[in-house]
């Protein structure tokens, strides 16, 4: 266990290298988050409108979502992010399982963004009808 723990240390520091780099060239700070899911981890990269995950777990395929644990910061922190990318170490279910529930917040994201593009569309529409 120890050296699947320190393996997974260095993918995720090889992970970050390469995240710090293009950050550099595109002059970009980047934030790393590390939430722990379940049974697992959901490591969470972001760099303005871009976004980087490392494993998405959660345990059983019984127990495969995000709802009971860090939901809310994961949904702020992807609240602006246009461009994802998902990167699974390793074929466990405390790597990949709740891939399902990131893929249902990402729709749930996309739909609230949607609404509100409509909405000030409409809103813009009505107050040119007045004027």
């Amino acid at each position: 266990m120890k050296i699947k723990n320190t393996i997974f240390k260095i993918l995720i520091f090889n992970i970050c290298l390469i995240f710090s780099a293009l950050a550099s060239a595109a002059q970009e700070p980047f934030e790393m988050r590390v939430f722990k899911v379940e049974h697992g981890n959901f490591v969470l990269l972001t760099q303005g409108e871009k976004a980087l995950v490392v494993d998405c777990g959660s345990g059983s395929a019984a127990s495969c979502n995000l709802k009971n644990s860090h939901e809310d910061e994961i949904k702020k922190a992807l609240k602006t992010v246009t461009k994802m990318g998902v990167v699974v170490t390793h074929q466990h279910n405390d790597h990949f399982n709740g891939i399902l529930s990131l893929i249902t917040l990402i729709n749930n994201i996309n739909q609230e963004r949607e609404r509100k593009k409509n909405l000030g569309s409409t809103m813009r529409n009505l107050a040119k009808a007045t004027k």
